[in-house]
């Protein structure tokens, strides 16, 4: 799952097609993606501690889609029946178009998709060779930082995220996006 909090232009890039591999693997929103050429167009592939790094020139970012559904997808809609709760119309847009967006400016945002912070304790971000997820393990060029979790003793993330949710595994993280000069 991922949310913006303050994003510079609150704008993902995309929609594009997923790396059918990545697909296949899954992804959750807050993994880290790059976009490349796929020989016909554009598209999102995992993005290793080599891609993430700024200085080859990649475009990086933070992917805003789910293949397991364990949070939220894009979904097609919901219907609304007479005396009775929405429900949701088919299966995320992933599942049935293979794209996703991807959020590359730097900013704040939440996600749920970080291994090994302790919560109250800032710590520098890398991506995960095997799955894109977000860790603490370093592994190249760091590529977001981890600020704190739900009901640590800032109370930051409560009042981004209200009412939106209150999990206590969701995590604020500030991503560098292409901040760092390309050489």
């Amino acid at each position: 799952m991922l949310r913006p909090i303050n994003a510079q232009t609150q704008a993902p890039l995309g929609i594009f097609n997923v790396d059918s591999t990545w697909q296949t693997a899954g992804f959750e929103g807050g993994y880290v993606g790059y976009l490349n050429d796929d020989g016909y167009g554009i598209q999102v592939s995992l993005a290793t501690a080599t891609i993430a790094a700024q200085a080859a020139g990649n475009v990086i970012g933070l992917v805003d889609d789910s293949t397991t559904g364990s949070a939220y997808s894009t979904l097609f809609g919901s219907l609304v029946q007479r005396e009775a709760s929405a429900s949701l119309i088919g299966p995320g847009t992933e599942k049935g178009s293979g794209k996703c967006t991807i959020w590359t400016q730097p900013g704040l945002y939440v996600t749920d998709q970080i291994t090994g912070v302790t919560a109250g304790t800032p710590a520098l971000l890398y991506t995960t060779d095997a799955t894109g997820k977000l860790n603490v393990a370093s592994n190249g060029q760091a590529v977001a930082r981890y600020l704190c979790t739900t009901n640590s003793d800032s109370k930051i993330l409560e009042s981004l995220v209200s009412p939106l949710d209150t999990a206590d595994d969701l995590m604020l993280i500030y991503y560098y996006g292409m901040a760092v000069a390309i050489s």
